[in-house]
């Protein structure tokens, strides 16, 4: 061939290439990420989705050479397992790789290699006197984000900090973190024809709604009434000079009160020694214990939920009631012998000894507001006083509803919450992505990572709140006898809200003060206003809806996070359930609860509450909120609010044993005992001698939260985990724990030789150590072989009394303290 001929050769080649490179960067396409784990991960996360870039991801996986050509980056990541593992590009052992990988990087592809090792895998050693071509055309960057943060996380270095006034401070590793990030950004930021995800809109914190005007209650408009303890007569001989009552249960009665009834006479085997009989027909003569069904009558005036009557006729003592009041009423007359039942177990049910069993003269009416009373344990156990009896909870009529009987929302016969919007994110998205927020970045991508169920949404969206009341509609007809279903929003995960100007005109500019979360590349919050306004815009658009067909239909919704403060703008529908979060004790210091929900029921809806109270500071540190949560109960009752759901309950009987039990007992509460008074009787049936000095250490703990509350209400709102630590800790830093052990010394000596006694005061003070040993841990001031001695020192004391702290669950347990 001559020249001229080699000369239009090359010519052709060039453009040819050129043509090819030319296709290769018009047509997008997707970035390959091929590796370890770990490293797909870190690029995911930290040059993926901030870049915008559409990727897929082949973890342990290695391509065939013929789909090279539908990406437009090709990475290797440290390191390559799985399938992939001892596959490579090296001379003599892939050639049709290797021709593939050039003809890719030809066509204007790029190839980038994450790691000196995973370069040395896939080209193996670097020859100086013959070089690699293909090799030098491949982007190496020899350090892997992954790899780095792992190796200063297992060397316990922080990668930044918050600090006091929430800006966020990067250590030098978080430095080298970001540089390293940036060298990769700017390898992919190389690649022509790299699909990215489109811009949606901007992201713009400035709220955009008119004024609203609307105005709220700030107080209930009943006062909880409390009285003194009744004084009572002797009343009906249960045991006296040979004579033994009976018990009751006619034979239409025996599915729900047969239990009850031998309950009953087996704390009466306990305190006497005397067997009771249970029978079906009321004797002739003699005392008698007779359970019946008994309605509320017409001039009843009182609460008709778990309605209970007990009364006196001659010889026969009634426990009357609907369906779980006679459950009350048997807690009822046993609390009248001198019963109790402190916390979960047999060392919390006192029973006392009698040679003659008397009861007093009952003659008492009552039920109550709450349809619903519920605490979520979790499936924790029970650690019942004896199989047979009811747990501690259904001692004192709580989760004894039997439409409201499960740990997990939604399965509820009759009412219905919980988070409604599960699969939207994964059934929705790719077709219907205008539906979900847009964030920080200008996409609507939402990065929820494995928490799919909990995206957040474009609530201004028409075609989202018709979705939305079709699937409520269907779940409806599916079950019309429901009393409310879900239309809960999710709380979201790492995704931010809307903030599309659409979204942002529905947020009245005076809306009450708040902050919206920003989640990457940091952790942060930013001022914003309340989002009461626009949750409760769509949720009246999808109530309308659904309301047309079933106007008596209740649909659940929260008033949750940024959108907890009541709307100033939109009023809700008249159908919607609200479901009030409000109950951060943790930083309330005034009537936060009351105002709320006087709010809430002032616009005339039926209200739940739905706090997470029981988690208190959410530390694992002796706690006492009782009387805040008991007088804030009882004033819910007073005015009708129709149900409690608590979260957060982690069962550390150890550490606040009188505050749940005063959150019981006011839910329980037919005499109308004031708090002091409840306390007064926990500590004297519990302690005996020791009475005073264990009132003494709960009321220290009572005044330690109240301090560590007030600081918390003064600080930041927490945005980070160390923020977050420090307003949990604040209750412990609080806390005299020398001041509560010498409570409990006291105690032992004033209850000498009284066994059962002491073994409830071993519990308080295995209580106050753990709190000291916590407080230490959490402020990173424990060693490893403190660390170890205090995992034993908690198991050890678990051995005799398992039901102190939860060591079954993830959540808050024993087994996950001091790790």
């Amino acid at each position: 061939m001559n020249a001229i001929g080699k000369t239009r050769e090359c010519a052709f080649a060039a453009l040819a290439a050129l043509i090819c490179s030319s296709a290769h960067a018009a047509a997008e396409r997707p970035i390959a990420l091929m590796g370890f784990g770990t490293d797909l991960k870190a690029v995911e996360s930290e040059v993926m989705r901030p870049g915008r870039y559409v990727y897929e991801t082949h973890c342990g996986e290695w391509l065939d050479p013929s789909d090279y050509e539908r990406y437009s980056v090709l990475y290797f990541g440290e390191k390559m397992d799985g399938a992939a593992k001892g596959k490579s590009f090296r001379r003599g052992e892939n050639d049709e790789g290797r021709a593939a990988l050039g003809r890719f990087i030809d066509g204007g592809g790029v190839v980038i290699v994450g790691g000196e090792w995973c370069m040395r895998q896939l080209f193996g050693w670097p020859d100086r006197k013959n070089p690699d071509e293909l090799r030098s055309r491949v982007v190496n960057i020899p350090k892997c984000i992954g790899r780095l943060k792992a190796t200063y996380s297992k060397e316990g270095k922080s990668l930044g900090y918050a600090d006091d006034a929430g800006n966020f401070i990067v250590t030098p590793e978080g430095q080298e973190i970001q540089r390293l990030t940036a060298e990769y950004a700017a390898a992919f930021a190389k690649a022509r024809g790299a699909k990215k995800i489109a811009l949606d809109g901007v992201w713009d914190p400035t709220p955009l709604g008119s004024p609203g005007s609307l105005k709220h209650a700030t107080r209930l408009a009943k006062r909880a009434e409390f009285r003194r303890p009744p004084v009572r007569r002797p009343g009906l001989a249960l045991l006296k000079d040979g004579k033994k009552a009976v018990i009751v249960v006619p034979p239409a009665l025996r599915k729900d009160c047969l239990k009850l009834a031998d309950e009953l006479a087996w704390h009466l085997l306990r305190m006497s020694g005397e067997a009771f009989d249970i029978v079906e027909a009321e004797p002739q003569q003699g005392p008698a214990i007779v359970y019946r069904t008994v309605h509320p009558g017409e001039g009843y005036g009182g609460g008709r939920n778990a309605y209970m009557k007990i009364w006196r006729e001659g010889d026969r003592l009634i426990l009357g009631g609907e369906d779980t009041g006679k459950s009350r009423a048997t807690t009822y007359v046993l609390e009248a012998l001198g019963c109790r039942y402190l916390w979960p177990g047999e060392s919390g049910k006192i029973i006392p000894c009698r040679r003659e069993i008397v009861l007093p003269e009952i003659d008492i009416e009552c039920g109550t507001s709450f349809a619903v009373r519920r605490i979520r344990t979790y499936g924790r156990p029970e650690w019942r006083d004896r199989p047979e009896n009811r747990d501690f909870h259904r001692w004192h009529g709580m989760n004894d509803n039997s439409f409201m009987t499960s740990d997990k929302p939604g399965d509820a016969d009759a009412y219905e919450w919980g988070h409604f919007f599960r699969d939207f994110y994964p059934k929705y998205y790719k077709d219907h992505r205008d539906w979900f927020a847009l964030q920080p970045d200008g996409t609507r991508n939402l990065k929820l990572g494995k928490y799919v169920e909990r995206p957040t949404f474009c609530l201004s969206n028409p075609g989202l709140a018709e979705k939305t009341a079709e699937r409520v509609l269907e779940k409806i007809r599916a079950n019309p006898s429901r009393k409310a279903v879900s239309l809960c929003l999710p709380d979201g995960a790492t995704a931010s809200w809307c903030m599309c100007e659409a979204c942002r005109r529905l947020d009245p500019v005076n809306a009450a003060p708040s902050t919206v979360g920003v989640y990457f590349p940091e952790r942060r919050r930013i001022p914003y206003v309340a989002l009461t306004d626009r949750v409760y815009f769509f949720m009246n658009r999808v109530a309308e809806r659904v309301c047309a067909e079933y106007p008596d239909m209740l649909l659940s919704c929260y008033a949750y996070g940024g959108y907890t403060d009541p709307p100033v703008k939109v009023r809700p529908h008249r159908n919607l359930l609200i479901l009030s979060i409000a109950g951060y004790y943790n930083k309330y210091v005034g009537s936060e609860v009351e105002e709320n929900l006087a709010a809430w029921t002032g616009f005339g809806n039926k209200v739940l509450w739905r706090p997470n109270a029981h988690g208190g500071f959410f530390i694992p540190v002796p706690q006492n909120l009782g009387r805040r949560m008991f007088d804030d109960i009882s004033l819910m009752e007073a005015n009708g609010i129709i149900g409690v759901d608590y979260d957060t309950m982690a069962c550390e009987w150890a550490l606040k044993p009188l505050m749940y039990y005063a959150v019981c007992r006011a839910h329980f509460n037919p005499d109308r005992l004031d708090y002091d008074t409840v306390a007064d009787d926990f500590c004297r049936a519990g302690f005996g001698a020791a009475e005073k000095p264990v009132r003494e250490y709960f009321d220290h703990l009572e005044k330690a939260c109240a301090v560590a509350a007030r600081q918390n209400k003064e600080a930041p709102e927490p945005a980070t985990w160390k923020q977050k630590t420090e307003a949990a800790c604040r209750v412990a830093l609080a806390t005299d724990y020398d001041y509560l052990l010498a409570r409990v010394d006291e105690g032992r000596r004033l209850a000498a030789g009284d066994e059962k006694t002491l073994f409830r005061l071993d519990r308080l003070a295995f209580g106050a150590e753990v709190g000291r040993r916590v407080l230490k841990w959490r402020m990173g001031g424990m060693s490893d072989d403190e660390k170890a001695a205090s995992r034993k020192f908690v198991a050890d004391y678990l051995e005799k009394d398992p039901s102190a702290l939860p060591s079954d669950s993830a959540r808050s347990s024993s087994i996950h303290y001091f790790k």
